[in-house]
């Protein structure tokens, strides 16, 4: 009698094994032609996906998909970026069915061309890791989020252009259903995305000696949230979208940005949006802690023209306030963007490159 029960427990597990081993194997099978599927429809977005070999592993609960030298290519109009990264490791738990973990730290390679500019890197991270969050609530589709530490930035003639000890990003993709049809954003905030970075070391042969002295060669701390309202459709972007997305409200908040660098503290938050000539127009209040320095700082380094600094001086002189906490003035200035010119208040301060959208994309 307890053979028999040994045996029939014995065949039950080995049943359950040859089970649990087949649907692995299927779920495996399923998720590798899933993302072979994904790839080949991103060319219809103009993206690029290849790599040189999917491994998966994690039996009997998991699926982790190693993907072995990616090669990312997303062309639009006439620019193109192409991302080869080491490694992408995707985790996949049934317990967590909607959150895919995600790992690639080591060598990255970016290599920008717009029009005529070509500009590369190499990042290299000791950690870079996060989550991805699918249809999780009505409210959004996708979201995004991942920490980084050690980011160090190489480009040509600089070993070490810039390195950041650590930081987090979020991201958020809603849904496209309508808030209010009738409300200037009807698709208020689309996208969102924010980033905080800390203690950003950038090399010394990027900055002058007059900023090495003044502010150091380290940012304390940079962070920005910014907010995209409306539907913009990101494939094949032409001027007949632009302003379809224009004329429905279309705009980009800067809820805020933050920059500590030595004594400088900056705060800002705007709005950005297009003109009828589908060009940039916007509207920042800006509070800046030891503005003077800043200030000075520019002009040593000759990035202002003597009339301009005075008038700015004179501007700075006129609304800068004594702060409570300490004995550095705050200054609070307005700064627009409009006919492609960068201004505080009625100085005008630099002129931007008119940007010329592509009628018809092909």
């Amino acid at each position: 009698m307890y053979r028999t029960i040994t045996k029939i427990a014995g065949s039950f597990i080995i049943i359950i094994s040859i089970m649990i081993t087949a649907t692995w194997l299927l779920i495996a099978q399923q998720t590798k032609d899933t993302i072979k599927k994904w790839a080949n429809n991103q060319i219809k977005n103009d993206i690029e996906v290849n790599w040189e070999r999917i491994s998966i592993d994690g039996y009997p609960i998991n699926i982790n998909v190693e993907i072995n030298k990616p090669h990312i290519v997303a062309k639009n109009f006439n620019s193109q970026i192409t991302w080869n990264p080491t490694f992408i490791t995707l985790n996949f738990s049934p317990i967590k069915p909607r959150v895919i973990k995600y790992y690639s730290s080591g060598l990255h390679t970016l290599n920008i061309v717009y029009g005529t500019t070509k500009w590369s890197t190499k990042i290299i991270s000791d950690t870079l890791k996060g989550e991805i969050l699918l249809k999780p609530q009505k409210q959004f589709r996708e979201k995004v989020h991942g920490e980084f530490t050690n980011l160090r930035f190489k480009i040509p003639h600089w070993e070490k252009a810039l390195e950041i000890q650590q930081g987090k990003f979020d991201s958020t993709v809603k849904t496209r259903a309508f808030i209010n049809p009738k409300s200037l954003h009807p698709y208020k905030n689309s996208f969102s995305l924010n980033l905080s970075a800390q203690n950003i070391k950038i090399t010394n042969n990027l900055l002058s000696e007059n900023t090495k002295k003044r502010l150091g060669n380290t940012l304390e701390k940079l962070s920005f949230e910014l907010a995209f309202n409306g539907y913009l459709d990101t494939q094949a972007i032409d001027n007949k979208k632009l302003t379809r997305w224009r004329n429905a409200g279309g705009s980009l908040d800067v809820n805020s940005i933050f920059l500590k660098w030595g004594s400088i503290e900056i705060y800002a938050n705007g709005t950005l949006a297009l003109d009828e000539n589908l060009q940039p127009i916007g509207t920042f209040i800006t509070q800046i802690i030891s503005a003077d320095k800043l200030v000075n700082g520019l002009i040593k380094s000759g990035a202002l023209s003597k009339n301009n600094s005075i008038l700015i001086q004179m501007a700075l002189a006129a609304l800068a306030r004594e702060s409570n906490k300490n004995k550095n003035k705050i200054i609070e200035i307005p700064i627009t963007l409009h006919n492609s010119k960068v201004s505080i208040g009625p100085i005008s301060l630099l002129k931007l490159p008119v940007i010329i959208w592509p009628e018809i994309h092909s």
